[in-house]
């Protein structure tokens, strides 16, 4: 009778532990509700770009270009967990990428060699691993 008093007297210890650390969170967050209510009102404005209107204007560089562009969006590229350049542009349709030791290195448009290939970050040319000045 002794061990099953004691079973009982840990279980309870037991489940008072589990409850009050299970309760703990509750009260820190109608404690932080009450730090909310404390805040004095005032005007807050706030600002953003939707993706609406950066696709939107991707879309009319790529109508404004003289030649044929592919124009990716910078809310688009952040939207897919590509690790660089390379693999984000392998996202376009028509854009190949040739991988050397795991990573995409090499970018080929519609099959054409990766010489003919060339790469601008704002209008400013970027050289690849191949090219030569």
């Amino acid at each position: 009778m002794t061990s099953l008093l004691s079973i009982n007297h840990n279980s309870f210890k037991s489940i008072l532990f589990i409850t009050t650390f299970l309760s703990a969170p509750v009260m820190a967050q109608e404690a932080a509700d009450q730090q909310e209510a404390e805040i004095p009102e005032g005007t807050i404005v706030v600002t953003g770009s939707p993706i609406r209107d950066s696709l939107f204007a991707s879309t009319e560089a790529q109508r404004r270009a003289d030649n044929i562009v592919n124009v990716i969006a910078s809310d688009t590229i952040g939207r897919f967990p590509d690790s660089t350049a390379a693999a984000a542009l392998a996202r376009l349709p028509g854009v190949g990428v040739q991988r050397d030791q795991g990573q995409e290195r090499y970018i080929q448009v519609r099959g054409a060699p990766t010489r003919w290939t060339q790469v601008s970050f704002d209008g400013i040319n970027i050289l690849g691993a191949e090219d030569r000045i």
